[in-house]
């Protein structure tokens, strides 16, 4: 198997995406309804590529991992059996005026749950782009941690 297959897909249904903190790191919030349909890529992952994603999203505690919606935007060359590690079978579908329809799958994405009220104030984006990576500071590289307590709300 090719474990770096990827789709660009974009979520079905609204999101906020902000870019916070002065690292510009990006977070999507979980509130359903709010922000964008955030466009991104979706990777098939073995389970000790998710175990160490899991790690550097700190998940559990920070990050919550939750299967969500999105639509496929490109075609796969191979067809996926649909497992708990973001794999898809092949679901294509003709409309009755015959042209394809997005297919539509469910994949896990990191989300806050627990954030800061304020956060919600911040500039919502639909996609985390090469500008925004360009300003991202790696946790690595940072002279200090961004504190806990400006992006999650310990009391929700």
């Amino acid at each position: 198997k090719n474990e770096n297959k990827h789709s660009k897909a974009r979520l079905t249904t609204k999101y906020p995406l902000i870019v916070a903190t002065k690292y510009y790191v990006p977070y999507l919030l979980q509130v359903p309804g709010t922000g964008h349909l955030v466009k991104g890529e979706v990777y098939r992952v073995t389970d000790e590529v998710l175990q160490r994603l899991d790690e550097l999203e700190g998940y559990p505690g920070y990050y919550n991992r939750v299967k969500v919606p999105v639509y496929l935007e490109e075609e796969e060359e191979e067809e996926r059996d649909g497992n708990m590690n973001g794999d898809r079978k092949e679901k294509d579908r003709k409309d009755v005026m015959g042209e394809e329809e997005e297919r539509k799958e469910e994949c896990f994405v990191y989300l806050i749950d627990r954030y800061q009220d304020e956060l919600l104030q911040e500039e919502m984006v639909s996609e985390y782009t090469i500008q925004h990576t360009q300003q991202y500071i790696a946790p690595d590289q940072r002279p200090d941690p961004v504190p806990r307590e400006q992006v999650i709300d310990s009391s929700k």
